[in-house]
């Protein structure tokens, strides 16, 4: 398998058909990872997770089936392979999420695939709306927000899992 190192961020809002979509995504039809909008705080929260997926794919050391149910995995504080790809990734009745797409020339494609707005997401991009439902999916205390940002905390724990 080769590693690919190019990362494309997309938001999708006004989604029509994500039924179609999860369908999709279980047989492994789309060359994406598509990530619920509420559990997602920022870019680099994608990005390190995404990261760390290329690194274990590189040395065959998935936990997962593939490298895209792999980045679904290291977004939840779950260990749990089954309850990371449901909590995390996308559910039927969803008209909005982020697709992570590493291989740029599958962009097109997912874009094709997805009926509804497709916007490119800035690496620096934050999104403060999902703060309070994070920080219940990740179980983190208030008191250690006085030491930090949520999403530091977040990606501090996506770096951390399995070690």
């Amino acid at each position: 398998a080769s590693v690919i190192m190019a990362t494309s961020l997309l938001q999708f809002t006004g989604v029509a058909n994500a039924a179609d979509l999860l369908a999709l995504v279980l047989e492994g039809g789309i060359p994406a990872t598509l990530v619920r909008a509420p559990v997602v705080l920022g870019s680099l929260q994608l990005l390190a997770a995404a990261h760390k997926a290329v690194g274990a794919q590189a040395k065959g050391a998935l936990k997962t089936r593939t490298v895209y149910t792999e980045i679904l995995y290291n977004l939840s504080p779950s260990k749990n392979i089954k309850e990371a790809l449901q909590s995390i990734g996308i559910s039927a009745s969803d008209d909005s999420f982020f697709a992570i797409i590493l291989d740029p020339t599958s962009e097109a494609r997912v874009r094709e695939l997805v009926k509804g707005d497709g916007q490119p997401v800035a690496l620096d991009a934050e999104f403060p709306a999902a703060a309070e439902f994070v920080q219940k999916l990740f179980k983190i205390a208030d008191k250690e927000l006085q030491s930090g940002p949520l999403l530091d905390s977040v990606v501090s724990r996506i770096a951390t899992k399995g070690l």
